[in-house]
């Protein structure tokens, strides 16, 4: 999916479609991915604000489904869907993303909720520079999360490499 969404990227093409194209490609879908839960979490949490580092959201909450052999967030609506973001990672503040006020649907008097001290408990399978990546592809501010090309050269990724 990283090397999907890279390639879309350089050939401007629309990246956001490559995580359902991998899911439809696994016909039928595996059953450690839960498809219809991890596109939730991109309307609701940058509604029209579609960019690639939305897909790396995406993408990193699959990373953790398929780590973790269950949904990372499983919401039965878009408003339970956030609400279950904001617990896990905590509320976005204007502190740790800058643009959250510019969001169309943004609401000053969401519920307030303390980040983790690390959101690598999310994940207690993943080594040590597994969890570096999952953090990466987890900010809340699409400028600080990590691209598909960077996430590709990540340490995680180097027992593939040849």
């Amino acid at each position: 999916m990283l090397c999907g969404t890279h390639v879309c990227v350089t050939r401007v093409c629309v990246a956001h479609d490559m995580p359902h194209v991998a899911v439809q490609l696994l016909s039928p879908p595996p059953p450690f991915v839960h498809t219809c839960v991890w596109p939730l979490l991109t309307p609701c949490v940058w509604p029209n604000r579609y960019s690639t580092p939305v897909d790396v959201w995406s993408i990193g909450c699959i990373f953790a489904e398929m780590v973790n052999g269950r949904p990372l967030v499983s919401g039965t609506s878009e408003g339970d869907q956030l609400d279950r973001i904001f617990r896990l990672f905590g509320t976005p503040t204007v502190e740790i993303y800058p643009g959250l006020i510019e969001l169309p649907e943004y609401n000053a008097d969401l519920p307030r909720y303390a980040p983790p001290p690390s959101i690598g408990g999310m994940v207690p399978a993943l080594s040590a520079s597994g969890v570096d990546l999952f953090e990466r592809m987890m900010a809340y501010d699409p400028a600080k999360r990590i691209t598909a090309a960077e996430a590709l050269q990540h340490a995680f990724f180097d027992d593939m490499k040849g």
